[in-house]
């Protein structure tokens, strides 16, 4: 009777890149990982050195638990594959962290939720830098001119040349309030009750020249 020859039998004995193969990672992965002592060192049989699947399987039940004497694995997988070993510690170092990518501003991200919470967050921030600081010279030449015409709706346009980070400086210290157009960008100001009191603090208007740009 003829012995019968199974054509699906699986070797226990594993080449390095079986091996690789059973574990579900790259060779250079693999052997880094076993030149660490994260995993199995190789069986030497006659001039072949191959992974025992059971210990394979073995090492995967007992992971966490105390790590064999590195030194002697090391040893003998430095004389048996050098290069691969090499290979492997290279491809390790290599291999960076992923890390998120940082923004210094609101502006340089993209659209979205993260983008409009940071962008509260700074603005937030400024705001309250700003309420903490001295009035500027700019601030108090804007404040002048809202307080000498403080019955009127003053056009953001044409208000005595300065810019709107002087305006949304004074916003911040809550001293105007503000009326937008339909597109909602800011129109027209108006100095309030606060900003009024600010005023009294100044002790001069400030002179023609010194409100020209």
């Amino acid at each position: 009777m003829a012995h019968e020859h199974s054509s699906d039998l699986t070797p226990r004995g594993l080449t390095p890149q079986k091996a690789a193969q059973y574990v579900g990672i790259s060779l250079n992965a693999f052997m880094a990982l076993v030149g660490e002592g994260r995993l199995p060192a190789p069986v030497l049989i006659g001039s072949h050195a191959l992974w025992d699947r059971h210990a394979i399987d073995r090492y995967f039940d007992i992971a966490g638990d105390k790590t064999p004497d590195l030194e002697a694995w090391q040893g003998m997988l430095e004389v048996v594959f050098p290069e691969l070993i090499a290979q492997g510690r290279q491809e390790a170092a290599a291999t960076k962290p992923f890390r998120p990518k940082r923004y210094s501003s609101w502006t340089e991200m993209p659209e979205g939720p993260a983008r409009d919470r940071r962008r509260a967050r700074e603005d937030a921030r400024e705001r309250a830098e700003i309420r903490k600081s001295p009035l500027g010279k700019w601030e108090k030449v804007a404040l002048w001119e809202l307080y000498r015409r403080r019955d009127q709706w003053l056009d953001a346009n044409v208000m005595a040349g300065v810019t709107f980070r002087t305006h949304g400086a004074l916003k911040a210290r809550g001293y105007v309030s503000t009326r937008n157009d339909e597109h909602g960008n800011v129109q027209y100001w108006q100095i309030n009750q606060k900003g009024i009191e600010a005023v009294q603090d100044i002790p001069e208007e400030p002179s023609p020249k010194y409100r020209k740009r």
